[in-house]
């Protein structure tokens, strides 16, 4: 039962030694930390040939080296042992299901008012304890809608902070001095213990500071993961003291996409932390030829007056529904939406300003009802990602050999949306977006959502591109980017449910 509850964080004073480090001490690494799958061979187990052992570490060091913002090099070069020698989280990059452990906001907890008690004090520190737990807590509070109010260690409360060695009642051991630091577990169970055999620290460069490790600890325990943005508190990399230590611009947009922001802004404010990636070429790429024509949300007025039938989705659907998918047919004019919960597919009929139902086969045979995408090229091609599939059609036609199917470990399974900007794909899911190569099949980047369109939201649940202005759809609200201008257009968001769906409230 405790490990459904999810125990997430274990800190390491260094995840390997300090003496030059092996291809099988690599490989070890780099599966503990889920960077290979099940179908590789095993280095260590004497995989079938010398060839295969130099794929598998290249294959794995090259996913750790994208991910983390090295030099994609596939060999163990210095950078990559000084990264890997550094002091880190246990938590997977990769979970068993080969899902990106990054980013993502677990759980959270259903109030935003919360009580901790500091069941023990850490013996080296002793009354400084207290005052560095509330210091930890209210960097996420002061970024926040959340409140922390400590209580007396007898009050029952929704976050317990205790010091233990060994084993300490909770079937996760500690492991003595110069190994796990400390653990958590995600909302709504609360409990943060601190291995007390660690010597733990205040605002000094030696040893390990309690402030550091808390706030990273404590940003778990409301259900943040880890961040790929090198300097930010919740990167699974240890960074030490700070003396200037502030939240990353990448924390406080976690800690607000669960909980809002705080009702009074207050210090301190972000400092910018940036993770080396490629920036795209303003180049505007060449373009298939469309029509013309202005896509204009739908009047509600005018959709007022229509004769009320059921196959118009705008007459019986819920404001809350969501869009698997919205793309333009093949004419590269007509607009479609595929929405969640067995709604189906709808196109928009430019002449009568109305949804009207439809069926995926008409549109593109073959493709899956909840395929997400439909990407336009500068070519005229068509591309649609499907779980592990990606589907490219020419017009009505789907090109000889596809679905195809990606087996880059990076690639996520059923993707959110996708756009192409400047000759090439961007996949979205979990706040992130994987810069992905379609004739290679393979993941070439990973950026955090809002990077590539600057001023979009984190979450993404739908894109398209209608001539040159691109729609991102974000849980109730939709914003319109102008590929002209770089920018987000003035006013928006706009509510999705006023502008495109007309449902009845």
């Amino acid at each position: 039962m405790i490990f459904k509850l999810s125990l997430i964080l274990l800190y390491f004073n260094f995840a390997l030694s300090r003496a030059d480090i092996s291809p099988n001490d690599a490989l070890s690494y780099l599966e503990k930390y889920g960077y290979t799958s099940e179908s590789q061979p095993k280095l260590r187990n004497g995989p079938s040939s010398l060839s295969d052992q130099k794929s598998v570490l290249k294959d794995t060091l090259s996913r750790f080296q994208l991910i983390h913002g090295l030099k994609v090099t596939g060999v163990l070069d210095a950078a990559t042992e000084k990264k890997m020698k550094s002091p880190r989280c246990s938590l997977p990059d990769f979970r068993g299901d080969g899902k990106v452990a990054f980013f993502k906001a677990s759980t959270k907890w259903s109030k935003k008012d919360l009580t901790y008690r500091v069941l023990k004090e850490n013996q080296e520190l002793r009354s400084q304890t207290r005052s560095i737990i509330a210091e930890a807590f209210k960097y996420w509070s002061q970024v926040s809608g959340l409140k922390f109010t400590e209580v007396s260690r007898n009050t029952k409360a929704d976050l317990s902070i205790d010091f233990g060695s060994r084993n300490h009642g909770d079937n996760y051991p500690f492991d003595g001095p110069g190994g796990v630091l400390a653990h958590a577990f995600f909302p709504e169970h609360g409990e943060i213990h601190f291995d007390e055999d660690e010597t733990f620290t205040d605002k000094k460069k030696d040893g390990t500071d309690l402030k550091i490790i808390a706030i990273h600890e404590f940003g778990h325990a409301l259900g943040l993961e880890h961040s790929l943005v090198q300097g930010a508190v919740m990167n699974p990399y240890y960074q030490g003291y700070d003396e200037n230590f502030k939240l990353g611009k990448d924390d406080i947009d976690g800690i607000q996409f669960l909980y809002g922001k705080p009702t009074i802004i207050q210090a301190p404010t972000a400092k910018t932390t940036t993770k080396t990636t490629t920036k795209p070429t303003t180049k505007s790429a060449t373009r298939p030829t469309t029509t013309k024509t202005t896509l204009k949300p739908i009047s509600t007025t005018k959709m007022t007056t229509k004769a009320q039938t059921n196959n118009k989705f705008n007459d019986y659907l819920p404001c809350h529904i969501q869009k698997q998918a919205i793309f333009l047919g093949p004419d590269f004019s007509t607009v479609y939406a595929s929405l969640e919960d067995n709604y189906g597919l709808f196109k928009f009929d430019q002449k009568e300003r109305i949804w009207k139902r439809d069926r995926m086969d008409n549109v593109y045979p073959r493709l899956p009802e909840d395929a997400r995408g439909g990407v336009i090229d500068d070519k005229g091609i068509i591309w649609f990602f499907y779980d592990f599939k990606v589907y490219a059609y020419n017009r009505r036609q789907m090109l000889p050999g596809y679905p195809k199917i990606v087996t880059d470990f990076l690639y996520p399974r059923h993707p959110y949306a996708a756009a192409f900007k400047n000759k090439k794909f961007y996949v979205y899911k979990n706040w992130l977006s994987y810069e992905f190569d379609v004739e290679k099949l393979k993941v070439t980047n990973i950026h955090r959502s809002g990077t590539i369109f600057r001023g979009i939201p984190l979450h993404i649940d739908a894109a398209f591109r209608y001539n040159d202005i691109y729609y991102f759809f974000s849980d109730s609200n939709y914003y319109k980017f102008d590929e002209k201008t770089g920018k987000v257009i003035d006013g928006y968001p706009k509510e999705t449910a006023k502008d495109w769906i007309l449902c009845k409230k």
